[in-house]
């Protein structure tokens, strides 16, 4: 990969400049932001893209010379549960596609994280020549299988899965234990 390219990390869920715990349990955002400052040490240009979560942040911030980040204003400016976040799936892509164009011309892979980013992002790269890599995070039909009640987005959460696991050039599954639940949960893919 040419270093002067550009690799864009998007999660709608999650700002990867929050502190550890901060308003959530997890820690996808600290794997991007960890991700993040591994490809600055080494040289890459990053650009991330995340929804704002706080009315207290910047819309856009040039971290570094090597870094800057873009907080989408999709919903109400505050911490959001992600099954509500998906409501917000037409917002986030539309705003999305309107402010990587700037970033096209260097971009050279687009790194999603969990199924609504992975979403905006393939929608993005059908019209665009540019590699798709997304991190699954969790399994919406592994949730309903453990029991986990149905949200209102989840019928969209599948649909949405199937298209990205079915389009991503990669999807890195973090062990092979999810690696086989995405195998044996999602035949079509």
């Amino acid at each position: 990969m040419d270093k002067a390219s550009q690799i864009a990390l998007v999660c709608f869920i999650a700002d990867p400049f929050d502190p550890p715990g901060y308003e959530r349990f997890g820690g996808g955002h600290l794997f991007l932001f960890d991700l993040g400052r591994f490809l600055v040490q080494h040289g890459y240009s990053v650009v991330f893209f995340t929804r704002r979560n706080s009315s207290d942040k910047p819309t856009f911030d040039q971290i570094g010379p090597l870094c800057s980040i873009h907080r989408i204003m999709a919903g109400p400016p505050q911490e959001l549960d992600p099954s509500v976040v998906g409501g917000y799936i037409d917002e986030l892509a539309a705003a999305f596609e309107e402010l990587i164009g700037s970033h096209v011309q260097r971009l050279t892979a687009i790194h999603s994280h969990y199924w609504i980013a992975g979403e905006v992002v393939r929608r993005f790269c059908r019209h665009q020549s540019v590699r798709h890599l997304h991190s699954i995070l969790s399994l919406g039909r592994l949730n309903t299988e453990k029991g986990e009640p149905a949200t209102p987005s989840s019928l969209l959460r599948d649909e949405c899965e199937v298209r990205v696991f079915n389009s991503a050039n990669i999807v890195l599954a973090v062990c092979p234990a999810e690696r086989d639940d995405l195998r044996r949960l999602y035949p079509e893919v």
